[in-house]
């Protein structure tokens, strides 16, 4: 679900700045002093809807046809954080790539890194000191929840002893190392946050918008060079 979900929402979320900085519009607009933060912020709330809309037409479907136990809202709010995230990586590399069909490729072949890396096989205790690196994986995150969520569902104590499925349970949450200290919920704000900020830096490196902040940062080598040599910048 997430993989599938989560290529589609990288696909789809690809236009929101790929089409105006391939086609270089973004570039021509920014010489008009039209700020890039102000450009990335108008379009990222344009997005929320999008961001509300696909998942609950994705949910939608899915509750009518699966019928869980669970609430539709805890299932919803865990596919806006999915969305979240993986529209997130679809922004930053259709601003990376300058052409769309790298752009369409990266996003998907980050999808399928995230889903391979999520900590199931090769599982998180085998990676030894790379474990770190299922942190970075949304299909992590999200099955981490969907299964906290799930089993506190479906195995209740019955009567004064057990459900008979608790001890296969634990053993899963320790197998999949689900019992570690983790917390998905932050886990998935912080890359979803964490892409989106390098989505801005991506833009405002590709702008052509003069400030003297701007100026003064790219040209602190040639400055530096200049008061060495005890020569001008300029010819």
């Amino acid at each position: 679900m997430s993989l599938a979900f989560g290529i589609l929402t990288c696909i789809s979320s690809q236009r929101l700045f790929g089409v105006e900085t391939i086609d270089h519009t973004f570039e021509r607009e920014s010489r008009n002093y039209f700020h890039p933060f102000q450009y990335w912020l108008a379009k990222s709330l344009v997005d929320i809807i999008r961001l509300i809309l696909y998942p609950l037409l994705f949910v939608s479907m899915l509750y009518i046809e699966i019928v869980p136990r669970g609430a539709f809202g805890y299932y919803f709010s865990v596919m806006m954080l999915l969305s979240f995230v993986c529209s997130g990586i679809g922004q930053l590399t259709s601003v990376i790539f300058n052409r769309t069909e790298y752009a369409y490729l990266a996003g998907t072949i980050v999808a399928l890194l995230s889903c391979l890396l999520s900590g199931f096989s090769p599982t998180k205790s085998e990676l030894g000191r790379g474990d770190f690196i299922v942190t970075l994986s949304f299909s992590r995150h999200v099955q981490n929840l969907l299964f906290r969520y799930e089993t506190s569902l479906y195995v209740q104590p019955i009567g004064t002893g057990p459900h008979i499925w608790s001890a296969s349970v634990e053993e899963l949450r320790f197998y999949y190392s689900f019992s570690d200290s983790e917390n998905p919920y932050l886990c998935l704000l912080l890359i979803g946050f964490i892409l989106r900020g390098l989505t801005f830096v991506f833009l405002y490196a590709k702008s052509e918008y003069r400030s003297q902040t701007r100026f003064r940062v790219t040209h602190i080598g040639p400055t530096m060079k200049s008061l060495i040599c005890c020569k001008t910048c300029r010819q």
